[in-house]
């Protein structure tokens, strides 16, 4: 018996343009919703990174102040671009940061830890703080805040 033919032609197999193109409308709309928060979300990682290296490198240097009972310097370059630091004399770049992502404010070029891994106390309170170099209102920051060297991270209006 041959197969019924039920008013349907065999050559209606796959896609009509007319689907396609509502796909890729839909497809179209649901990246321009995604793509920029995803963007910010990238953005928030950068400076999130950048804060907990310049975080590290100020314990690190406080830590060595104490073991070797010798005065470490932390200093910062804010007018490079991008900017770096220097525990004693070697500069480091802040890691997966390219030339024009993020700027970055200190209230002093440098910060000192006595051989106690006490800061010095001209430049209390200290604070870093990292924003976007397009959006500089979303700010992070890495404060110095006690004369017994306690730090601290914050956000936006609690870095000013």
């Amino acid at each position: 018996m041959p197969p019924m033919n039920l008013g349907m032609d065999v050559r209606t197999k796959g896609f009509t343009l007319v689907e396609i193109l509502i796909t890729l409308t839909v497809l179209g709309v649901l990246a321009a919703i995604v793509a920029p928060n995803l963007l910010g979300l990238l953005n928030r990682q950068r400076m999130n990174a950048v804060r907990g290296e310049i975080l590290l490198a100020l314990e690190q240097a406080q830590s060595n102040a104490k073991t070797t009972g010798s005065d470490q310097v932390v200093r910062f370059d804010t007018t490079a671009d991008p900017p770096r630091y220097s525990i004693g004399t070697s500069w480091r770049n802040f890691n997966g940061i390219s030339a024009g992502q993020i700027r970055l404010v200190t209230t002093a070029p440098s910060i000192q830890f006595n051989h106690q891994g006490l800061p010095d106390q001209e430049v209390i309170p200290f604070i870093a703080t990292v924003s976007l170099v397009n959006f500089p209102n979303s700010k992070k920051c890495v404060m110095v805040k006690t004369l017994l060297g306690a730090m601290g991270t914050y956000e936006d209006s609690q870095c000013d």
